[in-house]
Order: C-alpha cells, then structure tokens, then sequence
C-alpha cells in the first residue's frame, strides 16, 4: 500500500515538473521577445542617447532572466538527478554485497547468513592460559583500526572470548590518566578483572545457537539477550561446543 501511494507521490510530481516547466519555457521565451521588442522600439523612436543606454542595458537584462529560469527549472528537476545518483549507488552496494545472493528472509538458516568459522577475519586459536597473557599491546596490534571483532578460541574449537573494538578503546580511555599504565606490559588478564569489562568480552555477550537455528532465532537470542553482539553457531546451540560460525548484530540489522 505504501509503494502504491509512494508510485503515485512520485507521478504527481512529475507532473507538476512538466507544468511548470512548460511554463518556464513560455515565460522565458515571451520575456525575452517582450525586452527586444521594447530594445528596438527604443532605440528607433526613443530620444537621442537611448540605444547607447539599452546596448549596455539589454544583455544584463537578457542574462538576469536566463539565470532566473535557469535557477527555477534547476530547482525543480535536481531532484531526478539525484534520484538517480542515489539508485546507482544503491546498486554498487547491491553488487558489492556478499550476501546478495542468499536469501533474507526470517526463516533462512543460520548456515546461509553466518560467517564460517574459517573465514573469521580476525581469529586466534590458544590454550586460554595463553590468550590470559597477551599484552595489551598485542591485543591492539591483533585488532587494528578498521577490524572489529577479534575472535579467541579455545584449543577444542570452543570460543573463549570476543574482543570488540569498540570495548578495546573503552579500555584504553579509561587507563589513560593511569601513569601506571603500560600497554607492553599490561597482560589481557589486567583487562578482564578491570571494571566490567570481562562481561563484555566472554560469553555473557554471545548468543549461542545451532547450525539448525534460523536468522528469526538469531534475533530472538539477540533481543532476549540484551548485552549480545554476536550469535554463536556451534554443533549443539552450546558455549562448550566446537564454533561453525558467527552471526553479528551488524549482519542481522541487514535481514
């Protein structure tokens, strides 16, 4: 109904454009033989000295009104260009997508709309008591500016933790007054056991679900779950399980 009423917005004015610029034409056509008209006539029956005045007057005049029509019809149809311009865009996006072929719908499974656990862009496979004593440092030059998610698994497959950027910066602002502070030497066991931060990092802020589980589920865990990014995908719905992919929150907003 909306695209309907949308389509019929869209004719309305499109027509209204037409009108006025079939007006703008006539307008711009009749004022410009009104003022050489009313040129010639002074400068043939006008006092001495008059063609002088309208020959520097006259192309002002004619250029004022050029402008004018100009600026009014630019006015109106600037919107086409732009529509335009915005439809092509959104058809690079369109193309650009990895997903564009794979359906959106509620119902599709989980298997369709993850990313595989292979293909995690930022993942690490350590035995926790490694991933405990990564240095801050490392942990920030493993999720540089533009990445955000690092993923840490367990030596099993399981996940252990997932770092967000944004939760990194979190971090570092508020050690920034810290003179203590070193990120060389500060290890990511200091970063879980300061404030809150190791709820937003470990399984608290996932969702798990199983591979059986489709994108409707995802968001239900998700909404359910109100602290969770990330749906987690394993072999049977659990945190204990071996990883078959992830669903981010950014991912699920697309569907």
């Amino acid at each position: 109904m909306a695209d309907v009423s949308s389509q019929t917005d869209n004719n309305v004015a499109r027509k209204s454009r037409r009108i006025i610029a079939t007006w703008m034409i006539i307008l711009g056509a009749g004022g410009v033989i009104f003022i050489s008209a009313a040129a010639i006539f002074a400068a043939a029956f006008g006092a001495s000295g008059t063609a002088a005045v309208i020959q520097q007057i006259y192309p002002a005049l004619i250029g004022l009104f050029g402008s004018w029509v100009g600026t009014v019809l630019a006015f109106y149809f600037g919107q086409d260009n732009f529509e335009a311009a915005n439809q092509q865009n959104r058809s690079i996006i369109h193309e650009t997508n990895p997903f564009r072929h794979r359906s959106a719908g509620d119902t599709t499974p989980l298997s369709e709309i993850m990313i595989s656990v292979s293909s995690l862009p930022k993942k690490i496979d350590t035995p926790e008591s490694r991933a405990i004593n990564l240095t801050i440092s490392e942990l920030d030059n493993l999720l540089p500016e533009g990445d955000s998610r690092l993923y840490i698994l367990k030596i099993d497959g399981a996940i252990e933790y997932i770092v967000h950027r944004l939760v990194l910066d979190a971090y570092l602002r508020a050690k920034r007054n810290d003179t203590s502070f070193d990120p060389a030497m500060a290890k990511f066991s200091d970063f879980l056991g300061f404030g809150n931060f190791s709820s937003r990092v470990d399984s608290r802020v996932m969702a798990f679900l199983a591979e059986t589980g489709t994108a409707r589920d995802a968001k239900q865990a998700l909404a359910a779950n109100r602290n969770a990014w990330d749906v987690v995908v394993t072999a049977t719905g659990t945190p204990n399980s071996m990883v078959k992919g992830v669903v981010t929150n950014t991912r699920l907003t697309e569907l």
